[in-house]
C-alpha cells in the first residue's frame, strides 16, 4: 500500500473555517481494503458486513496453520510474529496462542519441529480403507493393484438395476432380455386406448364422389364402404321440353340444375333474317336466310350447370327444345 499524500504524509485535521481536513482519496481507500480483504481470502474467510473482528480472526487463523513452519526457524521469530499483534484487545486469544508455540512447539537439532513428523501423530486419515500417517505410501486394491475395493451403494450389483422397473408391464432388472408379447412374439399387449379396437375407426369418415357421379357413404373400417351413386350426365333421368312460351331473344338464361342441359332451336323461313347463339358468352352457333335458301335450320348447344346462355337476332322462332 502507499502513504497518504499530503505533504508530512500524514492526516490533518481541519479547523472547519480556514483549514480542511485531509481529503481521503478513492484509491488510498480501496487500496486499504484491498489489503485486508486480501487477509481474509488468504484465511478462506467470508467477508461479512456485521462483523468487526474478522481481520484478527484471520490473522490468528493464518498464525495457526503456519505454527509447525514458523517452528522451523525459532522460537523468537513466532514470538516476534504474536508481539506484532499486540495492539488487539484480544489480548486472552494471544497470550493462550503464545503459551501454547512456547510450551508445545519443540525444536530438534536440525529444526523440525516434533509434531510434523508424522501426520499420524496429529491425526490419522483412512483413503479407501486403508489407514494412511504420511509415514509410508498406500496401495487401494482394485485401484492401483489387484484386487476388489470395498465399495457402498449398488457398485457391486451394477449389472443389475437396484429396483427393477416394468417395461410394457414385463419386469426388467437388466439381468436379462424381456420379450413382450404382441411384439417381438405372438400375444396380446396390455394396452390402453383404441389399440384394442384398432380395427374400427376412432372418428368415422364420409367418403363423397362429386361430378358426373355423386354420390356418398360413411367409414368407421367395420365394413365394407358401399356408396349409392347417382350419375349426372346429358340426357340422364332428364325429359325434353318445349320452353318456346317462355324464351325470347336477348334474354339471359342461366342452367341452374345440376346437369347439363341440351338447347335445339329450329326457325321459320323469313327472307334476310339471323340468328346466333351464345353460351357462356362464346358464339356456339348462327344461322341466316335468303329468298335462295328455303331450307328451315336449327342451332344446337350444351349448356353446362351454372352457366348462362343467350339467343339474337331476328329470325322467327318455330321450336326452342331444351333436354333437362
Amino acid at each position: 500500500m502507499y502513504q497518504i499524500d499530503t505533504q508530512d504524509g500524514l492526516f490533518h485535521d481541519g479547523d472547519g473555517i480556514s483549514e480542511l481536513g485531509t481529503v481521503l482519496p478513492a484509491s488510498w481507500l480501496n487500496q486499504i481494503q484491498a489489503e485486508l480483504i486480501a487477509i481474509l481470502k488468504a484465511a478462506n474467510i467470508k467477508p461479512e458486513k456485521a462483523t468487526q473482528n474478522q481481520v484478527i480472526e484471520a490473522i490468528k487463523k493464518l498464525i495457526s496453520l503456519s505454527v509447525p513452519s514458523a517452528a522451523t526457524e525459532n522460537k523468537a521469530g513466532i514470538m516476534k510474529i504474536i508481539n506484532a499483534l499486540d495492539s488487539t484487545d484480544d489480548k486472552s486469544a494471544l497470550s493462550a496462542l503464545q503459551g501454547k508455540i512456547l510450551n508445545d512447539t519443540k525444536l530438534d537439532k536440525t529444526g523440525t519441529a516434533k509434531t510434523a513428523e508424522y501426520a499420524a501423530q496429529i491425526a490419522a486419515r483412512k483413503i479407501g480403507g486403508v489407514i494412511f500417517n504420511a509415514k509410508t505410501n498406500i496401495d487401494l486394491p482394485g485401484v492401483n493393484i489387484p484386487g476388489n475395493q470395498d465399495t457402498s451403494g449398488n457398485a457391486a450389483t451394477a449389472s443389475k438395476l437396484s429396483t427393477a422397473r416394468q417395461i410394457g408391464g414385463v419386469a426388467f432388472d437388466g439381468t436379462q432380455n424381456i420379450n413382450l408379447p404382441g411384439v417381438n412374439i405372438a400375444g396380446n399387449q396390455n394396452t390402453t386406448g383404441n389399440a384394442r379396437s384398432a380395427t374400427v375407426l376412432q372418428n368415422s369418415r364420409e367418403f363423397i364422389l362429386r361430378g358426373a357421379v355423386t354420390g356418398s357413404c360413411w367409414f368407421n373400417g367395420d365394413g365394407n364402404a358401399v356408396i349409392d351413386t347417382q350419375v349426372i350426365g346429358l340426357g340422364l333421368n332428364q325429359n325434353v321440353i318445349d320452353v318456346t312460351p317462355w324464351r325470347a331473344y336477348g334474354t339471359i338464361y342461366v342452367n341452374q340444375t345440376s346437369s347439363p342441359i341440351f338447347l335445339s332451336i329450329s326457325f321459320l323461313h323469313t327472307n334476310k333474317r339471323e340468328a346466333q347463339l351464345w353460351i357462356d358468352s362464346t358464339l356456339v352457333g348462327e344461322v341466316t336466310t335468303s329468298n335462295e335458301d328455303s331450307q328451315r335450320k336449327a342451332l344446337y348447344g350444351i349448356v353446362p350447370p351454372g352457366k348462362g346462355y343467350i339467343l339474337t337476332g331476328n329470325l322467327d322462332i318455330r321450336v326452342w327444345a331444351e333436354v333437362r
